[in-house]
């Protein structure tokens, strides 16, 4: 298996011949552990995907050479048996995160392959698989933004600010504990906020902390901004149409969180100005909580008021249910499979 037509110098030859024998042993256990690894598709993901990541490791710590092709050749055997990685992925921004991210930071792949590796590799599978978050853009972003951080720690610290802002709201407080991890400047980039201004980042968190409806760039400046009521996010589908519900759901809160029940599983539901996460808690559903929140208001008419504010959404007339925490509305009507989400957020 280690041996490969085409490939008879360099790096990556020099290190397959290294480790003949280690690699051979492990392409055979795992074949009787995944049925459909195929040799020639994994030669192909050899020449085409771990050649060049090697001879860019090559380039800038030789000596880590024959630790970062057992370390990738480890991950493909598991994650292209489980059609999670090569031509057939499922996933196909995770082999475009290892084709451009282990490329262009060889360094920080050098450093601890196995850490390294595995981190993106996870990061880019749960970006995969949650459905209306942004992996490419997660990429992009880390791209660009790799570039300053000295180590691997302070990548996967940005990383998760990044993940969260492609759309992993269940990553927010994370994310934000990330912020006060690395250098100021860097934590500003990670958050987008490209104005001059002095105000510290610590400053800037505690407001974001308050308001998941607040952007990063709007909490880096002074003073009051107009804000009004509007449909923030509309979240869930039908399942026959690559949705969660098999039903119209209904919503209702319990300890101050959102849930999401469709008469056969139930969800605990994460949301903010970058996106909202449903995660299943099966067919438990937790205890509503007695008092409903005074914080929002709807009325058959679809008006809904907050302190002082008021707006009417025709959309959400005659509301099947309705439930709301601190920061944010969530709304059901009949006939469709979508939670409405209201909240103040600016103009």
């Amino acid at each position: 298996m280690a041996e490969m037509e085409g490939i008879k110098d360099g790096a990556f030859a020099q290190a397959l011949k290294n480790n003949r024998d280690k690699l051979n042993t492990k392409f055979a256990y795992a074949r009787h552990t995944y049925q459909n690894l195929e040799g020639e598709a994994f030669k192909d993901h050899l020449r085409l995907t771990i050649a060049p990541i090697v001879d860019a490791v090559n380039r800038v710590a030789p000596q880590s050479v024959d630790d970062v092709l057992i370390a990738l050749y480890d991950f493909s055997l598991e994650l292209i048996g489980k059609s999670m990685l090569g031509a057939e992925t499922r996933y196909p921004a995770l082999l475009r995160g290892w084709n451009q991210i282990f490329v262009q930071f060889p360094h920080l792949l050098a450093q601890d392959p196995q850490a390294f590796a595995g981190a993106i590799s996870n990061a880019l599978y749960n970006l995969s698989i949650n459905q209306n978050t942004r992996p490419d853009f997660w990429i992009n972003e880390m791209l660009s933004l790799g570039w300053n951080c000295s180590d691997i720690q302070a990548f996967l610290e940005v990383g998760k600010i990044v993940s969260w802002r492609s759309g992993m709201a269940h990553y927010r407080e994370g994310a934000l504990e990330a912020c006060l991890e690395v250098d100021e400047k860097l934590a500003r980039a990670a958050l987008c906020i490209n104005d001059s201004g002095d105000m510290p980042v610590k400053v800037i968190v505690d407001k974001l902390q308050k308001d998941p409806w607040l952007a990063p760039w709007a909490a880096s400046q002074e003073g009051q901004r107009n804000k009004r009521l509007k449909i923030a996010s509309i979240v869930g589908a039908f399942r026959g149409y690559g949705g969660l519900f098999v039903s119209p759901p209904e919503v209702f809160l319990s300890d101050n969180e959102i849930y999401v029940f469709d008469n056969e599983y139930c969800w605990l539901m994460t949301a903010d100005l970058f996106g909202a996460t449903l995660h299943r808690v099966g067919a438990y559903i937790p205890e509503p909580d007695k008092a409903k929140r005074k914080d929002f208001r709807i009325d058959k008419d679809g008006q809904v008021s907050r302190a002082d504010f008021l707006m009417r959404f025709l959309e959400l007339a005659t509301p099947t249910s309705s439930a709301a925490n601190d920061t944010t509305l969530a709304v059901t009507v009949a006939h469709s499979f979508g939670v409405y989400l209201v909240a103040l957020t600016e103009n």
